[in-house]
């Protein structure tokens, strides 16, 4: 699946999205990219998703919740992630379904 290695890129380190994030570094326009990501998957009811995809997915909004106050403290804009955040838990429920 192309998404898979497309993903591990937002999580790696020094430039990834989100190992950015969790240093406290947003960077507005990021989202955009992890959504657009995201909507590229293909899926349907019947659709097996490989587990790796599962797991650098599912808990992206969980995770930038938990940058909040560092994003804060640093200066960040952070209702803007708040708003990222909002953008990419639609995104992820779109791909993995919600409860």
């Amino acid at each position: 699946m192309d998404a898979i290695p497309q993903m591990e890129e937002f999580w790696d380190l020094p430039n990834g999205y989100f190992y950015k994030l969790r240093q406290g570094d947003y960077e507005p326009g990021g989202a955009e990219r992890v959504e657009a990501t995201l909507r590229s998957i293909d899926v349907h009811e019947e659709t097996p998703l490989p587990r790796r995809l599962v797991s650098l997915i599912w808990m992206i909004p969980t995770f930038m919740e938990w940058q909040l106050e560092r994003v804060g403290e640093l200066g960040g804009d952070v209702n803007a992630l708040r708003s990222d955040i909002t953008r990419l838990r639609n995104a992820v429920n779109e791909v993995l379904g919600a409860p």
